[in-house]
């Protein structure tokens, strides 16, 4: 049943899906009453171990992946099927918190994304990393074995914390050692960006690194019009549109808002470039001539200075 629902509301033009949302109360990443719909689709899809381990990897890079051994890790804004922070478990953290706004995470799918996962493949880029291999073979096995027991709890060192609203509650965020995030700055709306920033600053141990990957593109519309929130003539709200659009946010605004705020300690560590033709003609100014599609905020290291 599960595929043929989201195969049918895929096929929907991108503002009909809108509108089913809303009328649904499913917009964005609040509670809702079709969120077990959302954690099947990202379990059997993008947050599938095997594809989480790959993201992180990826968003971490090869120099810091090692060092997350031993290290008490932040997965913000967990989201429905929170494998991001079983993979950073995976690849050595000694505890991992997931923190989200909102109460929404699945057990049951995480433990879907962890079962219908390519194990040789997660073998495969394991083997690749400079991290120990007894240490995460036993991990994988006890993961494996959580995800076979179908308890109601969360994996092996992972602990889950939520609803917590990090800017009104600074303190209830643990101390951590590194913090990541993938695809989630862009639905915070742009006058909470500071704050939330300055919030988690607060809870960060000596040397600790901040990994943000942030996906630019309109939600709504990410193949045909990823760029459609910059249109002079949207009805698009950067303040009430960002949980469920994204913030419209591009690659200038993000290096403008690092650069006025140093104390944070970020850069633009890379960004995937976009297709320039898309960007409505009213918007061209905004693009500085760089069109991205996502980018990767990091802490900067001596190497950068």
């Amino acid at each position: 049943m599960y595929g043929r629902l989201h195969s049918v509301f895929r096929r929907l033009p991108p503002s009909w899906r809108t509108g089913i949302k809303r009328s649904l109360g499913v917009q964005g990443h609040g509670r809702g009453k079709l969120d077990w719909l959302t954690a099947r689709k990202d379990a059997l899809g993008k947050k599938r171990l095997d594809r989480a381990l790959a993201g992180v990897v990826n968003s971490l890079g090869p120099e810091l992946v090692p060092t997350v051994a031993g290290k008490v890790c932040i997965d913000f804004g967990a989201g429905y099927v929170p494998t991001d922070g079983v993979a950073l478990w995976i690849l050595g953290a000694d505890r991992v918190y997931g923190i989200d706004y909102n109460d929404i995470a699945k057990p049951k799918e995480v433990a879907r994304a962890i079962l219908t996962a390519d194990w040789a493949d997660l073998e495969r880029q394991l083997e690749t990393l400079a991290i120990n291999t007894q240490d995460w073979r036993k991990r994988l096995d006890e993961v494996k074995r959580w995800a076979d027991s179908a308890v109601a709890n969360f994996p092996p060192g992972y602990t889950y914390l939520a609803p917590l609203d990090v800017i009104a509650s600074p303190s209830n965020v643990p101390a951590y050692d590194l913090v990541l995030s993938t695809s989630v700055l862009e639905h915070i709306p742009p006058s909470k960006l500071v704050p939330l920033l300055d919030a988690l600053q607060v809870r960060a141990r000596e040397d600790a690194v901040h990994v943000h990957r942030v996906d630019l593109r309109d939600h709504r519309d990410f193949v045909n019009n990823p760029y459609g929130f910059l249109a002079s003539d949207s009805d698009f709200d950067a303040e009430a549109d960002a949980d469920s659009r994204g913030n419209g946010m591009v690659l200038i605004d993000w290096q403008e808002l690092l650069a006025q705020n140093a104390k944070w300690n970020l850069i633009v560590r890379d960004f995937e470039v976009g297709r320039p033709h898309l960007v409505p003609q009213s918007a061209m100014h905004r693009s500085t001539g760089i069109v991205a599609d996502s980018l990767i905020l990091q802490s900067r290291t001596t190497s950068d200075s």
